[in-house]
């Protein structure tokens, strides 16, 4: 046997000292806690009554050293004094927050200790399905401003089940209950309960979720592990009313009583102040107008748990954007890099002038519009001779016609003229081979041999090659 340390056994001695003086103090006074039943399911209930009986009458115990293992209701006090003796009871309904063997922790009330209880609670299982809450794990440090992101896994003991829960707060910071989510497990079917929630203020938060009830073929009611988490300031050097969180901007233009506005949407994972920091100046000064003229509409909370908030401000006069709009920039702190970043902004390109110039603007550029109407007009013109006389040429029969078809076309004289108005030397070298079979034998120039034929064809395939006098390749619109 190995002995005990001399420390354990004084404190042992200490402690049963302490109690033996208690129970003296307090006249033999009794405290017990009197349970139905001593085991259960998780997302049942113990039920039970704490029982007093002793001098003092100082009302209903402190029941805090139970709240980590258990969610503890109370009612129904009732208390009486009888021979100088006070006699109190009082129901209780404790809520295990996780299974396995838990222990009902020893309290002290009207000079006596209760000694602590042990309990068992068996895990929720039905079918091979495992119904016990998942409480995925939390930082154990967030910044102010950045969200701390809840979630649970509740499976389904069921697929027809349900899962709702209770609304919750807690002192200090914003609760917000986003959509539930279904995931298709191996074997089930789990909902994934999320919550987001934003510190007001620098410390450690207890974070206590809602009660969770899964309903179908019974009820349960869950309570979870307490947590705590520090949520720790943002630099000192930073504005407080920078946003802080993964920022985004959207712009459009829309139209009130027949003016145009700017509007930008300024959306952010975290919360937004009711007036962005610097994102006022910003917009006056990109655009040209009074900080006055921008309006705010205070945040709103989205589907997905962060926020947004809307600026507008009036397109200004004299307004000729082409590209694109003025251009924004915002700074806002992202809590994952731990620094500051920047996001820019073109705003929609538009066009706002006084009416009279803006009657100058239509004018010049219907004249313009008609001037270049007209012009493609003229070279479609162009184009349809062109391929007209393509045509011609493909039906020439002989040399001669094709000589007489290239000098009626540009009112040349000779096929010298002809290549000059072309000014390249491919239309100097058809010349002088088209020359070569007209006058080779002048007494017969009507006259075809298969030689003339091959040579006349080639140069049909060279002269649809040399580009029209208005210097326009017509190749491709031939292949």
């Amino acid at each position: 046997m190995v002995g005990k340390p001399a420390s354990v056994i004084l404190v042992a001695i200490w402690l049963n000292l302490l109690t033996t003086i208690s129970a003296l103090a307090a006249g033999d006074a009794e405290l017990s806690l009197k349970l139905e039943k001593t085991g259960i399911e998780i997302g049942r209930v113990f039920l039970g009554v704490l029982d007093y009986n002793g001098k003092s009458g100082s009302g209903p115990a402190d029941l805090r050293p139970w709240e980590k293992n258990f969610l503890v209701e109370r009612s129904n006090f009732s208390m009486e004094r009888k021979s100088g003796r006070f006699h109190s009871t009082e129901d209780i309904r404790l809520y295990p927050r996780r299974s396995g063997t838990l222990v009902i922790n020893a309290i002290a009330h009207g000079g006596v200790i209760m000694e602590p209880l042990k309990v068992q609670v068996k895990p929720l299982t039905r079918n091979g399905i495992n119904g016990d809450p998942i409480f995925k794990p939390l930082p154990r440090q967030v910044q102010i401003g950045s969200p701390l992101e809840v979630a649970v896994e509740v499976p389904l003991l069921h697929p027809s089940n349900s899962v709702i829960t209770d609304p919750r707060k807690i002192a200090g910071a914003r609760v917000i209950s986003l959509p539930q989510e279904t995931i298709e497990r191996e074997n089930h079917v789990s909902v994934v309960l999320h919550w987001k929630i934003f510190a007001q203020h620098k410390g450690e938060y207890q974070i206590e979720l809602p009660a969770i009830y899964q309903r179908g073929n019974g009820k349960w009611r869950f309570h979870l592990p307490l947590q705590t988490v520090e949520f720790f300031p943002l630099p000192s050097y930073l504005p407080p009313t920078l946003p802080v969180g993964q920022l985004t901007l959207t712009s459009k233009l829309v139209a009130i009583n027949s003016k145009r506005f700017w509007r930008i949407e300024i959306h952010n994972t975290g919360l937004l102040g009711d007036e962005i920091y610097g994102l006022r100046t910003a917009l006056a000064k990109a655009t040209g107008i009074a900080e006055n003229e921008v309006e705010i509409t205070p945040p709103t909370t989205t589907s997905s748990g962060g926020q947004v908030s809307i600026y507008q401000l009036p397109v200004p006069q004299w307004t000729l954007d082409f590209w694109h709009g003025p251009k924004i920039t915002q700074q806002y702190f992202d809590p994952a890099k731990g620094d500051m970043e920047a996001i820019q902004l073109y705003l929609p390109a538009t066009w706002r002038l006084p009416g009279w110039a803006s009657a100058i603007v239509y004018l010049l550029t219907g004249m313009i519009s008609l001037a270049l109407l007209f012009g493609l007009y003229q070279l479609g013109l162009k184009i349809i001779r062109w391929l007209a006389f393509l045509n011609q040429i493909q039906q020439a029969d002989n040399p001669h016609a094709l000589r007489k078809l290239l000098l009626e076309r540009n009112h040349c004289k000779t096929l010298e003229q002809w290549a000059g108005t072309r000014g390249t030397m491919e239309a100097t070298l058809v010349a002088d081979e088209l020359n070569a079979l007209c006058f080779c034998n002048s007494t017969k120039h009507t006259s075809t041999t298969p030689e003339t034929t091959s040579a006349l064809d080639t140069l049909k395939k060279r002269l649809t090659r040399i580009r029209p006098e208005f210097i326009f390749r017509i190749r491709p619109l031939l292949s």
